[in-house]
């Protein structure tokens, strides 16, 4: 290291001038006046490059200083937020050099209550059915009243509440004056202006800024479905669409009227089944939508003649992905229905097989009482995906079991530098450990290093002699350097050194500075050096022997007396 910098010169870009340049800071989450959900676990991230190498990178939240996890350029955290008040983040970088650069302090607010609009939607009146939905008056409690347009919907505005609250929905049915609250235990078909159910305000699960959306299926009419306009262009099979109709069966159609069914098998359409069967009724069909992506919840469905409940997720991204994600579901459902589940084109069909990517049944849930896993937040554990590809079909993705943490992309339950979601969804990673095949590294040093973070590493370390060099006299008493360099797909964890003299016992050497140690030539006529590397997987490898010559030590003439003079005769 000539210029004193802690970089080698064989590795640095200037190794006769010591590094001064500080490192770059790019994008960092959160950014300053962000405001975040309370007792959220959330992924703090920071890019940071150098011109020559990164060391560390620190997070100090609050003045707390935490050490990041590496992925690439990528630096993270994980923290859990507040209950109240606000934090500081502030992100600080060192090089190998010693340079440090920091960012400015962010201020980041804790919401008391993320909610900040209520949506729902009345389905159907007794005395007009579905063909006008608009004109009924909504009355919620300390938010005063709004009127459904002609689709049905409302929405209430700055909503800060949570837990199961009550709706007046008021109006007029022929000379009859309406007054009902919900949630009510039973309501009549005839009397009631609307079959709408109760309306639940949860906190945000996701990412600040989100408004869900409730719609809800009557419990009296089987069989009903919603419409619902995207935030984004959804290309399906080739066609766009901006519309989507979701039926309470457990399934999507588009470019037409919902297409009702119990049997979504049997329709011909442009359709996606996510837990396609004949339900009973759905209690809770939830949507969310933006410029990015869809999120539809089949929550609390049930076949009939049972009171178990099943949940399913319907993810649509603008880009063409498609993921089902299932909680609870009922073994009976998969049993005694055998739901539908996979993709349909109706541009597809052939008459030796009905769809490319045809309908899947039965679906084995198997044979417990469900399938849950048991995640403590109690969201979806199981996922299938497809993927859009070039010739305008799609292919399994993936599949298995997995969850999800509070917030998309930002939770790193294991602290292995990638997210939950992304060790899910693209690398098929174990999100709820850190070294997914225990060989020493973190499933996020392994994909920034380009190896299988799921295969052990059984590929040995390459080993080299450096110093001395092949063919060195050495001499008695002197003191050499033993120098040697190991690469390995993964990391060396440990260099040591292997002595022997023909006459002696042979030596270990190692040291802390891992590449070099310091050493005594004995007073032999030779000495063999070999050189053993093992990596955080316990794969080992060596050197070949190599074997130096020692002679004494040259005498030094300037401290040698003349000889006496002869005696005389």
């Amino acid at each position: 290291d000539s210029d004193g910098d802690q970089l080698r010169d064989n590795v640095d870009n200037e190794p006769a001038v010591a590094d001064t340049e500080l490192p770059v800071l790019g994008a960092i989450w959160p950014n300053d006046g962000d405001a975040l959900m309370p007792d959220r676990t959330v992924y703090l991230s920071a890019e940071v490059t150098d011109n020559e190498q990164v060391a560390e990178v620190r997070f100090l939240v609050d003045g707390v200083a935490t050490v990041a996890s590496p992925l690439g350029d990528q630096y993270g955290v994980s923290i859990t937020t507040p209950t109240t008040g606000a934090f500081t983040v502030q992100v600080e970088a060192t090089d190998v050099s010693g340079n440090t650069a920091q960012s400015a302090v962010r201020t980041v607010t804790i919401i008391d209550n993320g909610l900040t609009s209520l949506e729902g939607r009345v389905l159907y009146r007794s005395d007009a059915g579905e063909a006008d939905l608009g004109g009924v008056t909504i009355a919620f409690d300390g938010y005063g009243t709004v009127v459904t347009d002609v689709d049905g919907g409302f929405r209430f505005d700055n909503v800060m509440l949570e837990g199961s609250q009550e709706l007046t929905i008021t109006g007029q049915v022929g000379n009859q004056a309406i007054n009902e609250v919900w949630p009510l235990d039973q309501i009549s078909v005839i009397s009631d202006l609307t079959t709408m159910q109760d309306i639940i305000i949860e906190p945000q699960t996701f990412a600040p800024g989100y408004n869900w959306s409730f719609a809800n299926s009557d419990s009296f009419q089987n069989e009903r479905g919603t419409t619902l306009t995207l935030g984004h262009t959804f290309n399906y099979y080739g066609v766009d669409y901006t519309t989507i109709y979701i039926s309470d069966n457990g399934y999507i159609t588009f470019g037409s009227e919902l297409r009702q069914t119990p049997n979504p098998g049997s329709l011909d359409v442009d359709m996606i089944s996510v837990l396609g069967t004949d339900f009973v009724y759905g209690y809770r069909l939830e949507y969310d939508t933006n410029t990015e992506r869809t999120v539809i919840h089949w929550r609390e469905t049930r076949i009939p003649g049972y009171s178990t409940y099943d949940y399913a997720q319907l993810v649509l991204y603008a880009d063409g992905r498609i993921y089902m994600h299932y909680y609870d579901v009922d073994y009976r459902t998969a049993q005694y229905k055998q739901p539908y589940i996979g993709l349909k084109s109706t541009a597809s069909l052939t008459s030796a097989r009905q769809a490319i990517e045809a309908l899947q049944a039965p679906v084995n849930f198997g044979s417990a009482t469900d399938i849950r896993l048991s995640l403590a937040d109690g969201l979806y554990n199981r996922y299938v995906g497809f993927v859009p590809q070039a010739n305008g079909s799609y292919t399994l993705y993936s599949g298995g079991l997995g969850g999800y943490g509070h917030q998309w992309g930002m939770t790193d339950t294991d602290f292995d530098g990638v997210s939950d979601l992304d060790e899910i969804l693209i690398y098929q990673t174990d999100w709820q450990t850190a070294d997914g095949d225990s060989d020493g590294l973190l499933d996020g040093e392994e994909l920034m290093k380009q190896t299988d973070p799921v295969a052990a590493d059984t590929t040995v370390p390459n080993v080299y002699l450096l110093s001395p060099i092949q063919d060195l006299t050495l001499y008695a008493g002197q003191t050499i350097t033993l120098r040697a360099d190991a690469q390995d797909d993964g990391r060396i964890e440990r260099l040591w050194y292997v002595v022997d003299t023909p006459d002696g016992t042979p030596q270990i050497l190692e040291s802390t500075e891992l590449d070099s140690v310091r050493y005594v030539v004995p007073d032999a006529a030779s000495v063999d050096i070999e050189v053993h590397a093992e990596d955080t997987a316990g794969n080992q490898s060596q050197t070949a022997t190599y074997t130096f010559t020692i002679k004494s030590a040259p005498q030094n003439v300037d401290n040698q007396q003349p000889p006496p003079p002869p005696a005389p005769t």
